[in-house]
């Protein structure tokens, strides 16, 4: 599997924050349930991130755009 999702970068590392320590891990659980968020830059500096699904409601993905564009700048 490493070689298929390695190079496309898909694989779980500490760096990424997908692999975490065993001794970290209720530290990293907790941080995530108080909405830790996490920004993904690609090489040409474009910020990827989700702020929703397609069951929310488009006033519920309004206000998580607006708060994650409130966050960035």
């Amino acid at each position: 599997m490493a070689r298929v999702l390695g190079p496309k970068g898909l694989m779980p590392n500490v760096k990424s924050g997908t692999l975490v320590k065993p001794d970290d891990l209720l530290a990293t659980v907790k941080q995530s349930k108080q909405g830790l968020i996490e920004f993904r830059v690609n090489e040409s500096a474009t910020i990827m991130n989700k702020f929703g699904k397609r069951a929310f409601k488009e006033e519920d993905l309004q206000a998580n755009l607006d708060a994650l564009l409130k966050s960035i700048a």
